[in-house]
């Protein structure tokens, strides 16, 4: 039993791993400061549509409803990294697939953010090619 707890341990806390560890805990501290950014922001730009009265399109006015959402894709992505973790206990550490988990969720958090931006600013494009 002490054998297999030890040699578990060993495992774990190779070099690699620890750098994975590392590295998915910056990923991570930096995806929840841009959700939480996104969160912010998203109420204010619909305070200034409310205040200018801005027409929003659909697509603006459905973010604005359900922005409060984003939290969970931050979840998604850090159990991602856990599942990741998990089988180095069963299967040992794979430089690739913890490269495709990290790249896959940068590319969900950009792609996130961008569509975000977008789509808070459709209705400033929209007021400016009415002036």
């Amino acid at each position: 039993m002490d054998q297999t707890v030890s040699q578990t341990k060993l495992i774990f806390f190779t070099k690699q791993n620890l750098i994975h560890l590392t590295i998915s805990i910056l990923i991570l501290v930096a995806l929840f400061y841009i959700y939480t950014g996104l969160m912010l922001a998203i109420p204010e730009f619909s305070e200034l549509s409310r205040a200018f009265s801005v027409e929003v399109p659909v697509i603006t006015q459905f973010m604005y409803e359900n922005f409060m959402y984003y939290p969970y894709l931050f979840y998604i992505e850090k159990i991602s990294f856990i599942i990741y973790f998990l089988t180095v206990f069963i299967s040992g550490i794979s430089k690739s697939l913890f490269k495709k988990i990290a790249l896959t969720n940068f590319a969900v958090c950009v792609l996130v953010t961008a569509t975000t931006f977008f789509f808070m600013y459709l209705p400033i494009f929209k007021m400016d090619s009415v002036v």
